[in-house]
């Protein structure tokens, strides 16, 4: 992902230079929408916050001050937190941070019967059983007989709670700007409608 990240990197150089080229706001929008998404590529599936990935998040770290440099037209001993500061961009860390919470986030928004929610804990689902057995628990049962195993899931779940409110997000009224015909000309029995007089021209 790193070297992939750099060929994007290097490819940024043909469009901007010292003299003349793109600005260091477009340059800082094509580093967040083009190269940044390849550095952090399913990183829902790997990325946990602990010492054994140290040294990635190292090589991360040092693929995006690459292209913090080219944004911010520094030297290369610049120090990284000046980079930060003059880009408005936060550590690689911080940036796969709150892309975990937003992940986290959208289990509210999982129906009941998503393979995902049937993986989670029994308070997921109101204390029902799991439709179809998970590979981490007994198929009809909601005690989990076997050892317990750290998964990415489990890692996600200490970011969010079970007691927040679930969202549906196909429900017509969770539509923007869902208009029915009886918001847009409300009826009201109390008073005769009222009809629109022409008045006559002078």
């Amino acid at each position: 992902m790193a070297n992939r990240t750099s060929s994007v990197i290097n490819s940024l150089h043909c469009l901007a230079n010292t003299v003349r080229g793109l600005s260091q706001s477009n340059l800082r929008l094509l580093y967040r929408t083009c190269a940044f998404p390849v550095l952090s590529y399913t990183l829902v599936i790997w990325f946990q916050e602990d010492k054994r990935q140290k040294g990635l998040l190292k090589v991360m770290d040092m693929t995006q001050n690459k292209a913090l440099r080219l944004i911010c037209g520094a030297f290369r001993t610049t120090q990284s937190h000046v980079l930060h500061t003059l880009s408005h961009i936060p550590p690689v860390i911080h940036l796969l941070r709150q892309l975990s919470e937003s992940t986290a986030a959208r289990f509210t928004k999982l129906p009941l019967l998503s393979p995902v929610i049937q993986r989670l804990p029994a308070v997921w689902r109101g204390g029902e059983y799991p439709t179809t057995p998970t590979p981490y628990s007994t198929p009809f049962s909601l005690v989990n007989t076997n050892p317990a195993r750290h998964t990415i899931i489990k890692h996600l779940l200490n970011m969010t709670s079970h007691k927040i409110e679930r969202l549906n997000p196909f429900h017509p009224d969770n539509v923007l700007h869902h208009t029915t015909e009886s918001s847009l000309f409300p009826i009201c029995p109390s008073s005769p409608p009222r009809v629109a007089q022409m008045r006559p021209s002078p």
